[in-house]
């Protein structure tokens, strides 16, 4: 257990540590897709391009999932996470810096080198920059990988079962803090109509990133997240990973939690990617014939500020609900199942949004999509961290390796499905029903805790 001279409330003050590294991670990811209208004008690419990069991103997570998911289980991740956070706060920094870094590439990379155009169908002048952007990108998406292993096994060890969903609310809710704090910044670092002005924003974040590491170092000793620090008040025992090959329900569980984690980020990374963009290219005819842009720049940085403050209430709800559920007498599994099914709910109403015209009510039914989507995941956090006690970063990585591999060729259908069609209506409908598959799985096949230790061997 943590040192008996902690008081009570430091474990929730190491869950605001996780919230601002969670904040920071979303702030370095977020600032592509919140300017990428901008920087497609400014670099002539088009969806396909942009779907690229955000592919680049998601395979590149999904390798730095595997490697930070064994590391995480093998490395004090009092050491672990801070290099992790170093590593994609430097990548955001240098993306500010694309045209220099893919400038160096592209001379150290013999097929490129005075073929730059044509390799990405991009101008001569533009084509340096994508090429940085993509490669600071990939290194990106390696580095942050490595916050969820680290962060989930932070609250195995600090937290008890019937706080875990509470404590991973309160991590996964600095996902929207830092979606809302990203377009503040944008208005107050980004000029809409100066060349390159988007680079002063990465370079910012990246370098805020550095800061977190000095109070980490302060309130937490080695000790506290060793393996034998991990407070043992589960009644039941957690199934283990290492088995998951010869004991059936283990096996089930995971596959159930490999299916969970598909469905959920499908929908949460659509509109993280494309929403700004969607509403963005929105336009009304004229009785001239010419077609009038409805949301400008500005409108939708002020609408994700109030996208990204629904999806933190509902983030936090979840995490509340399931323990209020939890204090009447509710099993924990099924208080966690209740909440993970209202929230299903709340984003399959993204079917109509994929349908709608330019209105208010478009507006409000995203706003009410979006706190059902990031409500979804401390549940599944919270599943996860049944399944081992041994092996928490293993199992994180390698279904976020999964994930993201199947939201990288998301990405990429997107981007072409937007490019051949100019509709985004193929893809909302996906990704707003996808939730519901995660949930008739975890209602089919799951069992819970208490009900898997009734029919495990001992």
């Amino acid at each position: 257990m943590p040192p008996l001279d902690r008081p009570p409330s430091w474990k929730w003050v190491i869950c605001g540590l996780l919230f601002l590294a969670t904040l920071l991670n979303y702030m370095d990811r977020q600032a592509l897709s919140t300017n990428q209208v901008q920087i497609a004008n400014e670099l002539h690419t088009t969806p396909d391009h942009y779907g690229n990069l955000e592919m680049a991103f998601g395979l590149a997570f999904a390798c730095g999932g595997l490697l930070f998911g064994v590391l995480a289980d093998r490395v004090n991740v009092w050491l672990l996470y801070p290099i992790v956070l170093v590593g994609w706060s430097v990548a955001g920094y240098f993306t500010g810096s694309s045209e220099v870094i893919g400038g160096m590439v592209a001379t150290s990379w013999k097929g490129l080198t005075g073929q730059e155009a044509s390799t990405f169908g991009l101008p001569p002048e533009s084509s340096h920059t994508y090429l940085g952007l993509l490669v600071c990108r990939i290194v990106l998406g390696l580095f942050e990988a490595g916050q969820w292993p680290c962060a989930l096994v932070t609250t195995r060890r600090l937290l008890t079962a019937e706080d875990r969903t509470l404590g991973n609310s309160l991590l996964q809710s600095g996902a929207s803090i830092g979606a809302i704090v990203t377009p503040i910044v944008t208005r107050l670092v980004v000029q809409e109509n100066v060349t390159g002005s988007w680079q002063g924003l990465f370079r910012a974040i990246g370098a805020l990133g550095l800061l977190w590491i000095v109070p980490w170092m302060l309130m937490i000793r080695p000790r506290d997240l060793a393996p034998e620090a991990e407070i043992p008040t589960d009644p039941l025992r957690s199934a283990d990973f290492g088995k998951i090959r010869t004991n059936p329900y283990v096996l089930r569980q995971y596959l159930v939690a490999v299916c969970v984690v598909i469905m959920i980020n499908l929908n949460w990374h659509f509109f993280r990617a494309w929403m700004p963009t969607f509403l963005q290219s929105i336009k009304t005819p004229q009785p001239d014939g010419q077609s009038v842009q409805v949301y400008s720049r500005d409108f939708v940085l002020n609408f994700l500020v109030a996208y990204y403050l629904a999806t933190d209430v509902g983030c936090l709800a979840v995490g509340y609900a399931t323990k209020a559920l939890a204090a009447r007498g509710w099993s924990v599994h099924w208080a966690r199942t209740a909440t993970f099914g209202a929230c299903s709910l709340l984003t399959a109403l993204g079917v109509l949004a994929g349908m709608m015209p330019a209105s208010p009510l478009l507006l409000a039914v995203l706003l009410i999509t979006g706190m059902g989507a990031l409500g979804l995941f401390p549940t599944y956090y919270s599943l996860t961290q049944d399944l081992s006690s041994r092996n928490q970063g293993k199992i994180t990585g390698s279904l976020s390796a999964l994930t993201w591999c199947c939201t990288a060729a998301m990405q990429k259908f997107v981007g072409k499905s937007v490019e051949a069609s100019g509709s985004y209506t193929l893809s909302f409908i996906i990704v707003s029903l996808a939730p519901l598959i995660a949930l008739a799985a975890i209602l089919l096949f799951w069992k819970s805790v208490r009900e898997r230790a009734e029919v495990m061997p001992a």
